[in-house]
């Protein structure tokens, strides 16, 4: 498969159901315990989510416990890392690559 690119039109490649289904995308902001990234993950995979896209002070999806508590869904989900340090731009950065992949910002 190809490797999922948030820009792209055509969005990540899914089966007939996810494909009908609009974006669904998770934001963690500073979620630190890994156990619980993990988790997210997990539910991410169950959900159909999109992409899960982590603000600056998240844990690393790729933690040893992060992994364990995720069950392989590290493999199955799109992680997006916003790299800004600042509050301003990070929150910025997000929009904008929301606003990119179709979710409308009212």
């Amino acid at each position: 498969p190809r490797p999922y690119d948030p820009l792209d039109s055509d969005g990540p490649d899914d089966n007939k159901i996810e494909a009908q289904m609009p974006p669904f995308y998770l934001i963690l902001d500073g979620l630190s315990d890994p156990g619980n990234v993990g988790t997210l993950l997990r539910t991410c995979a169950a959900s159909h989510v999109t992409a899960l896209i982590l603000l600056p002070g998240s844990c690393d999806v790729w933690n040893p416990k992060a992994v364990r508590s995720a069950m392989g869904a590290s493999f199955r989900v799109p992680v997006l890392e916003i790299s800004k340090v600042g509050e301003k731009e990070g929150l910025d950065q997000v929009l904008d690559l929301l606003e990119c992949c179709g979710v409308e910002n009212d």
